[in-house]
């Protein structure tokens, strides 16, 4: 299409387009996200442009997309995991681009995908076994990636794959055995990986394979028959492993074989002939093996083969001649093997031959002229064999001929063909053969190897050769050299013509025309100096400007070298700016030159600027009386730059072996005459400087020699004061020398120099009053410090400083004297340091104590939060103490500076609130936790106030709808505590079960709340305890620890938490509120559905607005501890060592009462939270007194009969003791408190709340507020074990004080009396929890009849109904043996009368008649008399059978019955009895059996009070 641009905005108008290619264009920037717009698009292809950027996740929402191909682009970034929701996609291709990361397992959900190309990208990781998911999966190509790992098992389940491509990886471990499973694959390309194992027998089942590539791998073992089962195979890549063993015959049976790959294994053994039978076979490749034997003829039935390649294997025999059949044969590789006899001639009926290799064999014989016939020959190589006669000349005239080397074939020589016809000949390398002349080379020849033959001089054409690079005719016989642009001396004093003219100048030949040789190798041709010096040389090549090596060692050059910086070198010549034509520079690239062995006098001019290696060695340099053999610019290496300041490249410089060379003396250098660099300027020898007396100021010295060079000095005239300089002690250079002052000196250094200066004395050291200091041991370290000489003293008259300093004792550690030149001099300066002790040589504090390091004392320790007990290890008292588990110290500098003002003084120590917060003795924080005193989780993070912090399981956003959504749940909640109140009797029996449990739970709630309390106690709990209280947590409502708002703010403060907890009563109070409006809006609903017929709400489903206050006043009363204390834990504060006072929950905020002002934020969360407690204790103890007023007047309207709605905060209780509820929320209250009233004590803490619930428990035995004694047991039970609990962890010393520690805090959980201690500890509170268990277990045993019979019969609990029916039974049985109820009671005493009193307190039909508060004998008679005879009436009246024939009860008694009978419950008794179903009203398992026979009555004789009722 030929679009270029971006792409163009207009194309996301067609909002019908199906599909779209744009494939293959000039298209660039990125891929724009406005494509979704484009929903009804079904392809998208992009292959083949120049887009970049990433990959938008926009495209995910094409949700019917079925093709997607973004191939051939620039394409960076991840792939976006958001494409596994394009479910209908069929093929993604996103290969060759530049996509990084690893491949999302997401991409195992697209259930459609037939292709998935991601090959030649950067992506990394590992293969996702969720692409094993991709049943319908075809084509998967993953190429040329950065991959690892093992290649997972999972794709074995791809039974449809036909391609799996996932070469050039870094894919690791054996072929899972699941792959054979893949029936359908065709093609398996592993090659370049890492895998290792054997090859798995199952490959070579797989029915339709034809294509494996694993290559390059490190796989192993043999080749076994079994490879002939692969029929179908047509390429087979197997190289580049370790694979042993034979090549299996069965391998002939691979008849459409094209291509086998078995080269750089470990193969043995010989070919098996049956490779013939592979007719197909286009190229076969075996070398890299130990391959043995001669090369089968039948390899000669392979006329499709165009590669043989059998190189570096041990083949020996003769060149079968049937090679020469294989007339497509391309390659022919045979070279390092043992090939012995001639090269065939019928080799040259391989027309479509480029490729001949046959060297480092055993081949002689000559070349065949045959081989002439090879006219698409690019490469012959006949190297190091033993070839003898000349070269056919017809192997010149190969047109295709890149390359021929024919080198180390000694016998083969002669004169070189012509070979200007190879118009494609680049190299020849002939190297130690026995050619003396050569013809022309062809014009694109770069390298002319002929080192070690015959030439006697250089051949002429090849004098000029523009395409040569390298010409290398060392070790050959020339005797001369061609003056090719050298000017003769005579044209510049005779007026003969010469031949030549350049530059208008005359030269007797043409300059050669090497324009492009870098290296000219003529080294080890002695006689080339015979009829050439070294001049004449080296000027012929001041022509080849790109010369960079040049070669002439041992040629007999003798001369000057001439300036090779100017074109023309003799004295007289004009230099190269004066002829137009010149080079500016000759020579001007030349990086090596050497010249060694030959008979070179001097070396003139300055080097070249790029010459960095010269070799003058084993010369004649300073023979002649003109030059001084080596101008000075050549000795200038190491200087940087030469003489005229210009940067200087030589590196090395070799003039060994010049016994005359001479140079003049200059100032001594800085080595030694044996650590000089050679060759070097004459230098003072530094061992030999003297003085000319003792009172001499300065020395002198002579000069170096070396045994490989001899300086000649004679007549030269020398600067004696340049060699000396001054003597230590003194400072100057030369003879000036003047004393040097007190603490300072001068001494020779190890870099000999001919200047002396006075250097400062060390720091803390003093030459105590000396002058003329001749060495560094003249200053003597201060007390307190120390130096170790490297040298003794008395013999460093030389001696050099080698940065000796004064280095301090160690700390707390001082010198006797001055001078101390060890450190053992160092002792324990116990005489300044208080407390300060000297163990074992050691220094250190006394037990209890630390160093304070500002001091520079042994100081107490704090005590608390910090361990100073060094035991053994006493030298750990000089570090900073160590702090316990459970503390934090300020960060403050580990630098320990005795002395200074920002030095330790002693750990800041913070209290944490446990040691699972600050968990180890540098107070680090647990993992996750931050912030002062680790009270925070760090941002993103969540988590309670010790323990590590976990990460938000979702964004702020998500966790915040979560948060609102759980507080929905109060619905049914409401609902379901609606149910259980019950606001009639009717109700309350259909809930009876649940309420009959209601007590006892209630109870172990405030049990665990209790718990939850304590754990805010001042109490270094045991770990144990820590845990029960963590799972007591949970309980407790302390859910709100583990997760608060910090997830929904992204960070956890005090702030937000706290407004939850006080929030949170009236978030319930709020959404109580609107359940009824709620139920009044469904009410409404169902009315109007109720069109049809009148319909509305169940009654027990009908909810007001006092009914929600009680339910909101019972939540309140169930956890009133619990509200109480998220109320009050704000405001308890606990000391740390420090002084400071901080929250116990946030210790991160100050309190008030500590030694700095409180936090800000506590100050700012003080009125909310005393509003909170005023609000909370308000309406809990407000609603309560309410309550108990109502309860009041409704037993008062009844008869002491009903409690009304309310019932369910006294229905455990007597009449007497309805109040009892507030009197236990007022327990819990004074617990509450405790820890807020006295934070600062935890024994005053455990004592007062031992004091509280033993006092409660004993006014629950005198009072038995209950009435079942079952209740009672269990608040007794409850309260005793938390008092229990509290006075054994007072007296065994687990409580906490602000100034000290515990004794049992200090033995540690590893010491076995703590142990003992915390084990009683935990059992006696796994005791009240057990202990209060068994007795709601009791509870639910005794409130099923099925059930009940289990227990014994002295120990089934007595419920109501069951006391009725005991009492029913007992005065029954006294009426038919004719006892008189008042008679038997007139003999009772006071003790048998309570007992009745109690057995008929839970009567129906004594209730209001008999009251629990009149308990005297004869109040009890006198109500006892209506009692009995109102039960014995009804009895009487059951057990006649008739109720019509007995007499009406007494007025008295008629209305006590009232109060009884006119409830709902026996209202709906006495229907069913009027309807004539008096059966089975009386077998109701909900009313008992004195409600059914009162009924009855009812029914017979006062039916128009029951209508009157209805």
């Amino acid at each position: 299409m030929g679009l270029k641009g971006t792409i163009p905005d207009l194309l996301f108008n067609f909002s019908n387009v199906t599909q779209m290619d744009l494939s293959f264009n000039s298209l660039v920037g990125g891929i724009p996200s406005k494509f979704n717009r484009l929903s009804a698009l079904l392809s998208l292809n992009l292959k083949g442009n120049t887009l970049t950027g990433g990959i938008p996740a926009e495209l995910s929402d094409i949700e019917n997309l079925t093709s997607l191909d973004l191939a051939n682009n620039q394409l960076t970034g991840t792939i976006p995991f958001s494409l596994s929701t394009l479910r209908s996609l069929r093929e993604l291709k996103l290969g060759r681009n530049g996509l990084m990361g690893s491949i999302p397992p997401e991409l195992g959900q697209l259930d459609e995908l037939v292709s998935l190309e991601l090959d030649n990208n950067q992506l990394t990781g590992r293969i996702p076994p969720q692409l094993g998911q991709l049943s319908k999966l075809q084509q998967l190509r993953l190429q040329a990636n950065s991959i690892s790992g093992s290649i997972p098992k999972e794709l074995g389940h791809l039974r449809n794959l036909v391609t799996l491509y996932a070469f050039s990886n870094s894919l690791s471990g054996n072929l899972p055995p699941e792959f054979d499973n893949l029936l359908s694959l065709e093609q398996l390309a592993l090659y370049q990986n890492m895998l290792s194992g054997s090859i798995p027998a199952w490959l070579w089942r797989l029915p339709k394979l034809w294509a494996l590539y694993l290559s390059g791998n490190q796989l192993s073992g043999h080749l076994p028959p079994e490879v002939g089962n692969l029929t179908g195979a047509r390429a087979v890549w197997l190289s580049r492993n370790r694979l042993t063993g034979k090549i299996p015959a069965e391998i002939g049976r691979l008849t459409g074989l094209t291509e086998l790959d078995l080269a750089s294994n470990e193969l043995s053994g010989t070919i098996p002939p049956e490779v013939g039978s592979l007719l197909s076979l286009k190229g076969l490749s075996l070398q890299a093996n130990q391959l043995t034997g001669p090369i089968p003829s039948q390899v000669g039935n392979l006329r499709n083969l165009s590669i043989l390649r059998l190189e570096k294997n041990m083949l020996s025999g003769t060149l079968p001649a049937d090679l020469s059949h294989l007339s497509a044969l391309k390659q022919l590789i045979l070279e390092r093997n043992l090939f012995v006899g001639s090269v065939p001639e019928s080799f040259g009926n391989m027309s479509a031959l480029a490729y001949l290799a046959l060297g480092w064999n055993r081949l002689s014989g000559a070349v065949p002229e045959d081989l002439e016939r090879l006219s698409n020959l690019r490469y012959l190589s006949l190297e190091h064999n033993q070839l003898s006669g000349t070269l056919p000349s017809g192997l010149g005239q190969l047109l295709s001929l890149e390359r021929l080397s024919v080198e180390g074939n000694q016998g083969l020589g002669g004169f070189l063909p012509n070979t200007s016809l190879a118009a494609s000949l680049q190299e020849i390398y002939a190297k130690n053969c026995s050619f003396h002349d050569a013809g022309p080379v062809g014009p694109r020849v770069k390298v002319l190897d002929f080192g070690a033959n015959r030439f006697e001089q250089l051949p002429a054409a090849w004098r000029t050769q523009p395409s040569v690079e390298e010409l290398r005719l060392n070790e050959n016989q020339l005797n001369a050299w061609p003056q090719a642009g050298v000017v003769p001396r005579s044209a510049f004093f005779s007026e003969t013509p010469a031949v030549v003219r350049v530059c208008g100048v005359g030269v007797e030949e043409e300059p050669f025309n090497w324009p492009k040789l870098t290296i000219l190798h003529v080294s080890n041709n002695p006689q080339l100096g015979s009829g050439t010096n070294v001049r004449d040389f080296m000027t012929s090549l001041k022509a080849v400007p790109l010369l960079l090596k040049l070669h002439a060692s041992g040629c007999g050059l003798s001369g000057d070298v001439p300036s090779l910086s100017e074109y023309y070198s003799s004295s007289g010549v004009p230099d190269g700016n004066q002829c137009a034509s010149a080079p500016e520079e000759s020579m001007k690239i030349l990086s090596e030159l050497y010249l060694s062995r030959n008979n070179i006098s001097g070396v003139l001019g300055k080097p070249p600027a790029s010459l960095r290696i010269a070799d003058f060695s084993f010369n004649k340099l300073g023979a002649t009386s003109e030059g001084v053999g080596l101008e000075p610019d050549w000795w200038h290496e190491s200087d940087g730059v030469n003489s005229e300041g210009r940067p200087q490249a030589l590196a090395q410089l070799s003039v060994k072996g010049n016994a005359l060379l001479r140079y003049a003396v200059n100032p001594p250098l800085t080595l030694y005459c044996e650590d000089l660099p050679r060759p070097h300027k004459l230098t003072a020898n530094a061992r030999t400087f003297s003085a000319a007396d003792n009172n001499a100021t300065f020395e002198c010295s002579g000069i170096c020699d070396q045994a490989h060079m001899r300086y000649d000095v004679t007549g030269l005239l020398l600067d004696e004061a340049a060699m000396c300089r001054c003597m230590p002690g003194y400072a100057g250079s030369r003879t000036n020398c003047s004393s040097c002052s007190i603490d300072t000196f001068s001494q020779s250094l190890d870099t000999f120099g001919m200047a002396r200066s006075c250097q400062a004395c060390p720091v803390l050291s003093s030459t105590l009053g000396e002058e003329n200091c001749r060495s560094i041991c003249s200053c003597k370290c201060l007390i307190g410090a120390y130096m170790t000489m490297a040298d003794h003293c008395h013999d460093s008259a030389l001696r050099s400083s080698r940065g000796e300093r004064c280095e301090l004792c160690p700390l707390f550690k001082t010198t006797s004297h001055a001078g101390a030149t060890q450190a053992s001099q160092c002792i324990c300066d116990v005489l300044n340091v208080p407390n300060l002790i000297s163990v074992l040589g050691e220094c250190a504090c006394p037990s209890s104590y630390f160093m304070n390091y500002a001091l520079k004392a042994c100081q107490p320790c704090a005590g608390v939060g910090e361990n100073c007990q060094w035991s053994n290890n006493v030298t750990r008292s000089i570090l900073p103490p160590d702090l316990v588990p459970g503390f934090w110290a300020y960060p403050k500098s580990r630098i320990l500076r005795a002395g200074s003002a920002d030095a330790f003084t002693g750990n800041d120590i913070v209290r944490c609130f446990s040691a699972e917060a600050c968990v180890d003795v540098l107070g680090t924080c647990a993992p996750g936790r931050v912030g002062k005193a680790c009270s925070l989780c760090e941002p993103g993070k969540y988590g309670g106030p010790e323990g590590s912090c976990s990460t938000c399981p979702t964004p702020p956003d998500q966790f915040a709808i979560m948060l609102a959504s759980s507080m929905l749940l109060f619905l049914p909640a409401t609902l379901l505590l609606h149910l259980l109140l019950g606001r009639s009797s009717a109700m309350r029996g259909r809930v009876r079960v649940l309420r009959s449990l209601g007590v006892p739970l209630q109870q172990l709630l405030m049990f665990v709340q209790t718990l939850g309390v304590m754990s805010f106690f001042q109490v270094e709990w045991p770990q144990e305890m820590k845990d029960l209280f963590a799972y007591c947590s949970w309980l407790d409502l302390r859910v709100f620890d583990g997760v608060g708002l910090a997830c929904v703010t992204g960070q956890q403060t005090a702030t937000v938490e706290q407004l939850l907890r006080w929030g949170l009563p009236l978030a319930a109070a709020l959404l109580a509120a609107v359940v009824p409006l709620l139920l009044w809006i469904v009410g409404s609903i169902m009315r109007c559905v109720g069109c049809i017929g009148e319909r509305s709400l169940p009654s027990w489903l009908i909810l007001t607005q006092m009914d929600s206050l009680r339910v909101m006043h019972c939540t309140v009363v169930l956890f009133f501890m619990t509200f109480v204390k998220n109320g009050l834990d704000f405001f308890v504060c606990t000391p740390s060592p420090n002084g400071e006072m901080t929250v116990r929950r946030y210790p991160h905020l100050n309190c008030p009462g500590g030694i700095g002002p409180a936090s800000a934020e506590w100050l700012l969360l003080l009125i909310p939270g005393v509003t909170y407690l005023l609000i909370l204790l308000a309406s809990t103890f407000g609603l309560s007194y309410f309550a108990i007023g109502r309860i009041l007047e409704s037993l008062l309207q009844s008869e002491w009969q009903e409690r009304g709605t309310w019932a369910y905060i006294s229905d455990p209780f007597r009449d007497s003791c309805i109040d009892w509820p507030m009197k236990a929320m007022v327990k819990g209250l004074l617990i509450s408190l405790t820890p807020v009233v006295f934070g600062m004590n935890g024994e005053i803490q455990l004592l007062l709340t031992t004091i509280v619930s033993a006092f409660y428990a004993c006014r629950c035995l005198w009072v038995q507020p209950y009435k079942l004694y079952v209740h009672m047991l269990m608040e007794v039970w409850t309260n005793l074990t938390v008092a229990a609990i509290c006075f054994y962890t007072a007296g065994m010393g687990f409580y906490s004080t602000p100034d000290t520690q515990s004794s049992q805090c200090r033995l540690g959980p590893n010491n076995e009396s703590f142990q003992i201690r915390t084990q009683i500890l935990f059992l006696l509170t796994l005791a009240g929890a057990f202990g209060s268990g068994g007795i709601v277990l009791y509870k639910v045993l005794g409130m099923f009849s099925g059930t009940r019979r289990w227990l014994p019969i002295s120990l089934r609990p007595w419920d109501s109904e069951w006391q009725e029916d005991v009492v029913r039974k007992l005065i029954y049985s006294l009426n038919l043996q004719g006892t008189n109820m008042e008679q038997l009671m007139g003999r009772l005493d006071g003790t048998d009368l309570a007992r009745l009193e109690f057995l008929l307190r839970g009567s129906s039909a004594s209730v209001g008649i008999l009251r629990s508060s009149e308990i005297s004998a004869t109040g009890v008679r006198q109500r006892m008399s209506i009692i009995t005879r109102t039960i014995s009436s009804r009895l009487s009246k059951g057990s006649m059978g008739s109720l019509s024939s007995s007499e009406p009860l007494a007025t008295g008694e008629a209305s006590a019955l009232e109060g009884d009978v006119l409830d709902d419950a026996d209202v709906e008794v006495a229907q069913q009895v009027v309807a004539g179903d008096g059966a089975s009203a009386l077998k109701g398992d909900v009313l008992g059996a004195a409600d059914a026979e009162i009924a009855q009555w009812v029914a017979a004789r006062d039916s128009d009070v029951l209508q009157a009722h209805l």
